[in-house]
């Protein structure tokens, strides 16, 4: 009967302690434990983390909110800090967390500048020294709001740096269950804009049967590619149309930071598309002064082992 009482209290201690363990988490702000967020991510990466302010609330939504955050750089790389946000904000579903994907509610993103460089030998400035091994889980977005980005692009192979400004970028959740995308920006100094729908969700839940259609304004290239994937893990057979149009290629290169390439419109038009119990692709127009032709048929993209294919170029 002793012992039966004893491992009763016990039991109530500890029932109690989880609950008000449970409470305190709950209720107070676990922006506090800031230092041990930025050592455990510096100690994970071999690169230091600095956070500014770090607010943690799991009351309802897991909502965490940073301010002045900064990654460092490679040792080799300039500048001091690959990445940089003054302020990010998001929102994650937490039972998500044990069901994945796991679903990021809502996203915002102020004033950003990330640098990427490839050395002329060595790893370049992204590949991180990750102390574990685990793949990451899959990651869902429902919500987003962007504004005021910077990334910029090098490389030992490059003539000069592709930078790229994103002014804002939003992607909100519409009711028919699609998701509505749209961006404007810069690329190299001309004006860049993309907009489309991708969904529905439930189809991004189960990461098959993904329905897309989007459309991109490049300074004077226009880029428009709709369709549908299979299977988003491993595409089996999806399909696709694409067209590409431009009044000169140079415009293209330039924008690129490959200075001219030559002359000449840009043309193109092509398709991926269930044919029988197979798949054809498709791709026919001119690139500058290059006329180009492709013909394709196959089983699967899984499953290349019988390919009768055809190409041309010409000019």
């Amino acid at each position: 009967m002793r012992w039966r009482k004893i491992s009763l209290w016990t039991s109530l201690i500890l029932v109690g302690t989880i609950v008000l363990a449970g409470v305190w988490a709950w209720t107070t702000d676990l922006g506090v434990f800031k230092p041990q967020v930025e050592r455990w991510v510096s100690e994970m990466t071999g690169r230091d983390l600095r956070i500014g302010e770090l607010s943690v609330d799991l009351a309802g939504s897991i909502t965490v909110v940073a301010e002045d955050v900064r990654f460092a750089n490679a040792q080799w790389a300039e500048p001091e800090y690959m990445l940089s946000v003054a302020r990010i904000e998001f929102r994650v579903d937490p039972a998500s967390i044990f069901n994945p994907p796991i679903v990021f509610e809502s996203l915002g993103i102020d004033d950003a500048a990330i640098v990427l460089t490839i050395p002329e030998s060595g790893d370049p400035n992204w590949q991180l020294d990750w102390a574990d091994d685990d793949p990451a889980p899959p990651v869902l977005l429902r919500d987003a709001r962007v504004s005021d980005v910077r990334l910029v692009y090098d490389s030992a192979e490059r003539p000069v740096p592709l930078e790229l400004t994103i002014d804002s970028a939003t992607q909100r959740l519409r009711h028919d269950g699609f998701l509505d995308l749209s961006a404007i920006g810069t690329l190299s100094g001309r004006d860049v804009a993309i907009e489309g729908e991708i969904g529905t969700w439930g189809a991004l839940l189960a990461a098959r049967d993904i329905e897309f259609n989007l459309f991109g304004r490049f300074d004077t290239l226009t880029l428009s590619a709709d369709g549908r994937i299979d299977d988003l893990s491993r595409p089996v057979q999806p399909t696709m149309n694409v067209e590409a149009d431009g009044p000169d290629i140079d415009h293209l290169t330039r924008m690129l930071g490959l200075g001219d390439q030559g002359f000449g419109t840009i043309a193109i038009q092509g398709g991926l598309a269930r044919r029988g119990d197979g798949m054809k692709l498709t791709l026919a127009g001119n690139l500058g002064q290059t006329r180009v032709d492709v013909r394709a048929d196959f089983l699967s993209l899984v499953d290349l082992t019988r390919i009768d294919a055809e190409v041309r170029a010409s000019g």
